[in-house]
């Protein structure tokens, strides 16, 4: 590991971000990373044109590659060898190579396939991802949703539902469609979740029932935004 590497693990530790490999950023993109969080050896090589971002208390394991992706909320489990975000090629064209329809000029008849790629990932908050899962362009993975190892996600994932295989297929939902809208009303990410520790997890139900009666008041992470392969850092907010 160079020194580079180091100072940057060093820096972000200061802030509570913990890297406990190493940490790959193109060098012509910034990330936007609130504070806990912890990122194993990971690659980001996202599109200069979007800042991503990575909720609080979200874990990344080793070897996961982002091609793109918009944004991974709060409090998400990502297990190791995840792929996300690779760029979709047009089929009807001559060549599926890049060559054929990047760079062109708006006026150009084939620069409407530039316009069609796909959006980067959207990550909901407490989503589980399995190892070895792809998640391909333009997929939003809603909040509570779970991804079973080695999945192949090509469509939207809805809130609390499980799914699997290749192509990703439903599987069931964690909840009754009651309960999710309930824990989704909560939006129990957005709150210290030392303050939650002592709440019914093993009965959404109860733990609706804690949550409202607590009253509690919802807080804000430090929000950092790392710029190229760590040459700054820089604040964006002040925490409540």
């Amino acid at each position: 590991m160079n020194f580079l590497m180091s100072l940057l693990k060093y820096r972000l530790r200061r802030r509570r971000i913990g890297i406990s490999n190493e940490l790959h950023l193109s060098s012509n993109m910034s990330i936007d990373l609130e504070a806990p969080l912890s990122l194993h050896k990971i690659d980001l090589n996202t599109r200069a044109d979007i800042i991503p971002r990575i909720g609080a208390h979200t874990y990344i394991r080793s070897g996961c590659y982002f091609s793109a992706f918009q944004e991974i909320g709060r409090f998400c489990s990502i297990g190791p060898s995840l792929r996300c975000g690779d760029i979709n090629h047009p089929l009807d064209l001559v060549s599926t190579h890049p060559f054929a329809y990047r760079h062109r000029s708006p006026d150009d008849p084939d620069y409407r396939y530039q316009r069609q790629i796909k959006a980067p990932p959207v990550i909901g908050h407490d989503v589980w991802i399995g190892s070895n899962a792809i998640i391909m362009s333009g997929v939003r993975i809603a909040t509570g949703a779970v991804i079973a190892a080695g999945a192949v996600v090509c469509k939207d994932v809805a809130p609390y539902e499980i799914v699997g295989g290749v192509p990703a297929r439903h599987i069931r939902l964690r909840f009754s469609t009651e309960i999710i809208d309930k824990l989704l009303g909560t939006q129990w990410w957005n709150y210290d979740p030392q303050s939650l520790l002592n709440f019914d997890f093993s009965s959404p139900e109860a733990f609706i029932e804690q949550f409202t009666a607590a009253k509690l008041q919802p807080v804000s992470y430090p929000l950092w935004r790392i710029h190229g392969r760590g040459k700054r850092i820089e604040r964006l907010n002040t925490p409540s």
